[in-house]
């Protein structure tokens, strides 16, 4: 079973199988913050309390991708909870030693009104961005995933499938009801690093058919 965890903007998710969790993405730092940056720690420890998870049932922590937004409390839950982090190889620069210069190539916009406003505001995201190095906790993953691995072994019946695009090394999982978690790979994703990557990764979640398809930043999850 999955349930949305709503964190303000974006969402973390709960996979639960057989009184088990794996947590999918954390929350973070957004651009739509501006001045009063939030790094949704209370609220997504609020929601994991409510959920009743705790040590001994929370098995796994997964995260879809790279970017702040997802993966800023990683580091304090992985700690907190004594839970190995999971994420694909590619990603890795954006959270172990994460660089202005890395984390400004997915500031990137393929409209001409995006690309405009990104222009004229681009002091304010680079002092964002700044801010958010400066307050990350970095970390290194226990475990590199990538397409096709199954994560049995950590007791959820699911499979890894490859995203990039959005970030290099974008992953999310399906489950073997065919729901998936996609992160930022899914449809109405305005920045990537790379958009051909990106369209090729949207091709091939709209044409799997999955049943159910749950995205980092929308309210609601998308059903085929």
């Amino acid at each position: 079973m999955i349930t949305q965890l709503d964190l303000g903007a974006v969402n973390a998710y709960l996979v639960e199988e057989n009184g088990a969790y794996m947590l999918v993405d954390t929350g973070g730092y957004l651009f739509a913050d501006g001045k009063n940056l939030n790094n949704r720690r209370a609220i997504l420890e609020e929601k994991l309390q409510e959920k009743g998870v705790t040590k001994e049932n929370l098995k796994l922590l997964f995260l879809t991708h790279g970017d702040c937004d997802h993966c800023m409390n990683a580091d304090y839950i992985a700690k907190k909870y004594e839970v190995p982090i999971a994420m694909h190889e590619a990603d890795v620069c954006l959270v172990d030693k994460p660089e202005l210069e890395q984390l400004m190539k997915t500031v990137n916009y393929r409209s001409f009104a995006m690309k405009f406003v990104s222009k004229m505001i681009h002091g304010m995201i680079t002092k964002l961005v700044m801010q958010t190095i400066k307050d990350f906790e970095c970390f290194r993953p226990d475990i590199l995933v990538k397409d096709g691995v199954r994560l049995d072994q950590y007791g959820f019946s699911v499979s890894v499938i490859g995203l990039a695009g959005h970030t290099p090394g974008s992953v999310g999982i399906v489950t073997d009801d065919g729901e998936a978690i996609v992160g930022d790979a899914g449809p109405g994703t305005i920045n990537a690093f790379d958009f051909e990557k990106y369209d090729r990764s949207l091709n091939k979640i709209m044409q799997a058919g999955y049943r159910t398809i749950y995205m980092g930043h929308k309210s609601q999850a998308r059903s085929n």
